[in-house]
C-alpha cells in the first residue's frame, strides 16, 4: 500500500527496518512517546532527520513524499558484488559473519541491529539451529570455524541419507585408526600429488600389506583414485587422493559430535518433527 504522509511513511520504513518504536527511540536518544507522536501526525526536530534517514535506510525525499517510493534494492546481488571484490581471506571472514547472521535470523526475538559476531570468546561456543525445515550448526571460535546447514526435505532426511552397504563400508573404514592416518595424511598433500603403495608405507610407517588393504577400500569408496604409469617400460600403479570436501567435513563435524556441545549462542530449538521422520509420519502431521 502506498504511504502518503510523513507519519505513515515513517511507520512503514521503521517496520521494514525491523525496529520497534522503542528501539528507534534508543538509537535517536529520544523517548518512545516522541516516535509515537511522529507516527501520529507531528514532526521530529530537523536535526534528527539525517539520522532517521540513515537508520531506516531511506532518503528524506521519500520520507516526505517528494519522490515516489524506489524499488526494493536487490541486497543479495549487491552483497555478492561486494564479496567478489575482496581478497579470498577477507571474503572468508565476511562469509563466516554472514552465516552467523543467517542463523540468528531464525530467532524472531533477535532484532537485526542486536546481532554482533562474538570475537575471541573465552570458551568454545556454537550457534545452533533445529527447526522442522532446517538444521544448522556453526562453531564460532577463531581456531576452527565452520558452518553446516541442511534443508530438511518434506519426507525427512531419511529419504536421502539411507542406510546402505556403501555407507556401512565408509563407517567401517573410518573406524580403522590406520585408515584415518592415511586419509588425514593424504588430505595434507598438495593438489595432484601422486604416491605408490611403498611411499604410503614409508611416510606412515605402516606395513605395505595393510596399506594395500586400506587403499583398496578407499578406491572402492571413491576416496582414492588409481592411475597406471609407465616408467621406462615398467608399469607401476600410482594413487591420488580426491581431496573430498564431504569427507573432510565429516572429520571436522565428528570432533563437534564427540565433544559435548554445551555453549550455544544463539540456541534456536523450534522443531516438532524429527529430521529423519518417515514419510508416513510427515503425512499424518499435515
Amino acid at each position: 500500500m502506498k504511504q502518503t504522509t510523513f507519519s505513515s511513511r515513517l511507520a512503514y520504513y521503521r517496520k521494514r527496518a525491523g525496529l520497534k518504536q522503542e528501539e528507534l527511540a534508543v538509537q535517536l536518544n529520544v523517548t518512545p512517546q516522541a516516535v509515537s507522536k511522529w507516527e501520529n501526525g507531528s514532526f521530529p526536530d530537523g536535526t534528527l532527520l539525517p539520522k532517521i534517514s540513515q537508520i531506516l535506510g531511506v532518503s528524506l525525499d521519500i520520507l516526505f513524499g517528494l519522490k515516489d517510493e524506489e524499488p526494493e534494492p536487490d541486497y543479495l546481488q549487491e552483497y555478492m558484488k561486494k564479496l567478489s571484490k575482496l581478497e579470498e581471506a577477507e571474503r572468508t571472514e565476511q562469509a563466516v559473519e554472514l552465516f552467523y547472521r543467517f542463523l540468528c535470523a531464525y530467532d524472531r526475538n533477535i532484532q537485526p541491529h542486536q546481532v554482533r559476531f562474538p570475537e575471541n570468546p573465552p570458551r568454545v561456543i556454537y550457534a545452533h539451529l533445529r527447526s522442522d525445515s532446517a538444521l544448522g550448526l556453526m562453531r564460532l571460535n577463531s581456531d576452527m570455524q565452520f558452518f553446516t546447514f541442511v534443508k530438511i526435505p518434506e519426507k525427512g532426511v531419511g529419504s536421502y541419507a539411507k542406510i546402505s552397504e556403501r555407507m556401512l563400508d565408509l563407517f567401517r573404514l573410518l573406524s580403522d585408526e590406520n585408515a584415518l592416518k592415511l586419509i588425514t595424511f593424504a588430505e595434507s598433500l598438495p593438489r595432484d600429488y601422486i604416491l605408490t603403495m611403498e611411499s604410503f608405507s614409508r611416510h606412515l610407517q605402516i606395513p605395505e600389506k595393510e596399506i594395500r588393504r586400506i587403499v583398496t577400500d578407499c578406491i572402492h569408496l571413491g576416496i582414492i583414485w588409481e592411475l597406471k604409469a609407465d616408467f621406462g617400460g615398467t608399469i607401476h600403479n600410482t594413487y591420488g587422493y580426491v581431496h573430498s570436501v564431504p569427507l573432510t567435513t565429516i572429520l571436522v563435524l565428528s570432533e563437534a559430535l564427540i565433544n559435548f556441545i554445551a555453549n550455544c549462542e544463539p540456541d534456536i530449538d523450534i522443531w516438532k518433527k524429527g529430521a529423519f521422520r518417515p514419510a508416513s509420519e510427515s503425512d499424518k502431521d499435515k
